[in-house]
């Protein structure tokens, strides 16, 4: 049983029509809709969020690593912290570009 796939020929081997267009689709796709990155900015993303988040990943860490009852709450303190910073940062970005719009 022969299985062909779309631009390759008898040989199963891609030609280099197909893999030139298959490349010119990449291209023109992360040109009209960014980067094709599964890292975006974020666009609420500060120092005090940075923090906040490097706390919390450290916490999960010492958590795994300890497994006891005091470091899963240290972890939860920190991961409420983290939430709770990333939504101030959010609503005051928020804030910014309504104002910025207003005036």
């Amino acid at each position: 049983m022969k299985y062909v796939l779309y631009g390759c020929g008898e040989t199963g081997m891609p030609s280099y029509k197909s893999v030139c267009f298959q490349c010119t689709v990449l291209l023109f796709l992360s040109t009209v809709f960014g980067s094709l990155s599964r890292h975006k900015e974020t666009w609420w993303w500060n120092e005090e969020v940075a923090e906040a988040v490097r706390n919390k990943k450290i916490k999960y860490g010492k958590w795994k690593k300890e497994n006891t009852v005091e470091a899963r709450m240290e972890y939860k303190k920190s991961r409420q912290n983290a939430k709770r910073v990333i939504s101030s940062a959010k609503e005051k970005k928020q804030k910014e570009w309504a104002n910025d719009l207003n005036d």
